[in-house]
C-alpha cells in the first residue's frame, strides 16, 4: 500500500561546462555536458519510479536561473517532502545552499543538509576553523592569493601537495595537474 504523499525530487539542471570545471584546461566530455552529470537524468527518473512504488504523488523538478519557476512549481505541487540533489545551479555550485535556504524559507522537508552547513563548506578555510574549533584534525593548509609571490616561507609543508580552489565544491576544478611536487 501507498503512503500518501506529495514527493517532489529536485536537482540541477545539466549544463555545458566551464573548461578548467575538471581541472585540464581546453580540455571537456566533448559533449559539453558536466561528467558529474552525465545519465544523471535517466537515474533521477528510476528514482522518481521507485518513489512511486511507494508513494502517491512523485514529480521531479530540474532546477535552473528561474528561481520563480521553482517557487511556483513548489507553491503549486506543495510537496510533503523534497528529495534534493541540487548541487549547482548552471555550473554555479555557490548556489547550492541558496535552494536549501529557499526550501527552508517556503517551509518544507528536504534531504540533505540545511543551508548554513552547505555553505559554511562551500568555503575550506572556513570549514577547517569549524573542524580544528571542534577538535577535529585536519590537514594543515596554505592559501595562496591570485598575484602573491611564492617562497620556501609561505609553504611550511612536506611535498607532494594538492592544489585545489578555496571557495569551490567537493573536487571541481582537481586533476592530476593539481599535484605540486616542489616550489
Amino acid at each position: 500500500m501507498k503512503k500518501e504523499a506529495r514527493i517532489l525530487v529536485c536537482y540541477n539542471s545539466p549544463v555545458s561546462i566551464f573548461s578548467v570545471y575538471n581541472g585540464k584546461p581546453g580540455e571537456n566530455s566533448g559533449n559539453g555536458v558536466d561528467l558529474s552529470e552525465y545519465s544523471f537524468v535517466s537515474q533521477i527518473n528510476q528514482i522518481v519510479e521507485m518513489l512511486s512504488e511507494k508513494f502517491t504523488v512523485v514529480d521531479s523538478f530540474a532546477v535552473n536561473r528561474d528561481i520563480n519557476s521553482l517557487i511556483n512549481k513548489l507553491n503549486s505541487y506543495q510537496p510533503d517532502a523534497i528529495v534534493n540533489f541540487v548541487e549547482s545551479v548552471e555550473g554555479i555550485t555557490n548556489y547550492e545552499y541558496c535552494i536549501a535556504a529557499l526550501f527552508e524559507l517556503l517551509g518544507f522537508e528536504f534531504t540533505g543538509n540545511r543551508a548554513v552547513t552547505l555553505g559554511n563548506c562551500l568555503n575550506k578555510l572556513r570549514t577547517k576553523s569549524i573542524l580544528k574549533s571542534y577538535g577535529i584534525n585536519t590537514p594543515s593548509a596554505v592559501t595562496i592569493e591570485p598575484d602573491e609571490s611564492l617562497t620556501k616561507n609561505k609553504i611550511k609543508l612536506n611535498y607532494p601537495l594538492i592544489m585545489k580552489l578555496e571557495e569551490e565544491d567537493a573536487s571541481i576544478g582537481i586533476s592530476e595537474f593539481s599535484v605540486v611536487k616542489n616550489l
